[in-house]
């Protein structure tokens, strides 16, 4: 990609191709991963998808280390492909998302990224660091009318708030989990906290079977 193009886009946004090329840095253009002609055309619609995923679990061991930067342990390091996986498998692999800019959270996507297929718009944010559910809905708000089905990536206890929020349920959300909420709207502006949401699937690495994580 070229640096006039590059140019051309919010510094907050990278396709999933481009971001995993050049790890560590979290701002650069969008470009899609498959042709113009044949990417899928976004259309409005009486319904979005909303996914909610916890990042991965994370590692303790190094001290001196900040809570932002905690990568994942090993464990999370399977977690979060299973996770991945399970997204292709659904047909639930998001158009954009957006995730916290915690270690743990970026390392979390780049998992998924790696096994879903996923080849959207990535968008970094670092107030979503240990953000409340009001955080989530002002970015939600901004994306218009166009992605059919967003991902956020996020961190506890503010996640299962914003379900919580959404739909009227507590659920818990441990590490690497995923919920899958579907809203009557058509346009992301009209989100907001009227416990109107559907709770249409909850899913923890823990309880795929094993054809989950192939």
């Amino acid at each position: 990609m070229d640096g006039a193009q590059q140019n051309k886009s919010p510094p907050h946004l990278r396709s999933a191709a481009a971001w995993i090329r050049m790890p560590g840095k979290h701002s650069a253009s969008f470009t899609p991963c498959v042709p113009s002609q044949s990417r899928r055309k976004f259309r409005p619609s009486l319904m979005k998808t909303l996914l909610i995923m916890r990042h991965a679990k994370s590692s303790w061991d190094q001290a001196g280390q900040t809570d932002h930067e905690r990568p994942l342990n090993p464990r999370g390091q399977r977690a979060a492909p299973r996770m991945g996986t399970l997204l292709r498998d659904e047909q639930l692999v998001p158009d954009q998302i957006i995730s916290s800019t915690a270690c743990r959270a970026r390392e979390t996507v780049e998992a998924l990224v790696s096994t879903s297929g996923f080849c959207g718009t990535l968008q970094w944010e670092d107030a979503l660091y240990l953000a409340a559910p009001d955080v989530y809905r002002t970015f939600l708000q901004q994306l218009g009318s166009e992605p059919q089905r967003v991902m956020v990536v996020g961190h506890n206890p503010g996640l299962e708030d914003l379900i919580l929020e959404l739909t009227g349920r507590h659920e818990t959300m441990p590490t690497a989990a995923l919920a899958q909420l579907t809203l009557p709207i058509d346009n992301w502006e009209e989100l907001d906290f009227l416990q109107n949401a559907d709770l249409a699937g909850h899913w923890q690495p823990r309880n795929l079977s094993p054809e989950s994580s192939t």
